[in-house]
Parts: C-alpha cells; structure tokens; sequence
C-alpha cells in the first residue's frame, strides 16, 4: 500500500476517532426547557457564528434577537450567554451559590489534570484538597519545614559538587 494512503487513512480514522469520543452518542437531555439561542450545527456548534475578533458583537446581537439569556454550544461544550447586567447582578446576587464552580471541561481529561486542586468543582474533594493545602502550607506550618528545606538544600549542593558532569556548575557555585 503506498504511504500516503496508509497516513491519509490513519490521519481520518484519528479525526473520525477523535470527533466520535467528542460528539455524545445520545443527544443530552436536560429537565428544564434551555433558554433560546441561535441554531447549532454538528461537532462545531455556534463556533463558525461567533466573530473571534470581537465576540461581543455577535453576543450583543445574539442578545437583541434571543432576549437576555442565550443558549449557546462551541465544540460540544454548552454556554449559557447573559445579555444584560441588570440580569448578571439578579443572577450573583440572588443566586451565587448554585452557579458558583468550575467549568467542567472535556480537556482536562484529555491532559490527565481533572483531579487537580484547580480544576476541581466544589464539593467534598475540593473542600479536602482545602484542608490538606491549609494544613502544610500556612505561614506558621512552613516554619516547621525550614531544617528539611535546608537539608536537602545542602545534600543537594554536595550531590552537584560530587558530580564531575556538574563540574562548570561547581565552578559557579566556588564564586
């Protein structure tokens, strides 16, 4: 077979692979009705209909046609638009607790960092990711590291002055 055709089959089966993973089978159901928004079209969503040098614009316009709140999706990933400050404020002030957390998205995943402390939504990990943090990481927590900080600083320098690989480091470290 000849090698543009085996990549050009293994280029589409990996975007065909890729879009598949991306693309949720069943349609998502959601109990409540979504406020309006424009029309979307498969895998891309709204992405072809935003203007990527001055997005809010087309949120503005989106905003005068749909009403306050839009429902919008960009590559799988759904966003809801609010239009108006008068609505933000009613929404923050009111209701922040509810909206209040992390965006949940497909990336992190992908890059094996979605149970880090800062991509974590709140909840019981995070409140305990908190705790640990609050725990070793205060100012009068520290303190209790200082000798084991310098101890491995020392070894550390020993182990480079030891090293005849790190000789030009050991020559800076003399100066």
């Amino acid at each position: 077979m000849d090698t543009i055709a085996v990549i050009a089959i293994g280029t589409a089966s990996l975007v065909a692979f890729k879009l598949l993973s991306v693309w949720p089978l069943k349609t998502k159901s959601y109990s409540l009705p979504l406020p309006p928004g424009p029309r979307r079209i498969p895998f891309l969503g709204n992405a072809l209909d935003i203007d990527i040098s001055e997005p809010h614009v087309t949120y503005t316009q989106w905003g005068h046609q749909y009403g306050d709140v839009i429902y919008s999706q960009l590559l799988g990933q759904d966003y809801i638009i609010v239009g108006s400050e008068k609505v933000a404020r009613t929404l923050s002030d009111t209701r922040s607790a509810v909206y209040a957390d992390r965006p949940i998205l497909s990336i992190y995943e992908l890059f094996g960092i979605e149970s880090g402390t800062g991509f974590t939504a709140y909840g019981n990990t995070w409140r305990m990711h908190r705790k640990l943090f609050h725990q070793t990481l205060r100012s009068d927590a520290i303190v209790k590291y200082h000798a084991l900080y310098m101890s491995k600083a020392v070894s550390l320098v020993h182990n480079l002055l030891q090293d005849r690989a790190a000789s030009t480091l050991g020559a800076i470290l003399h100066t």
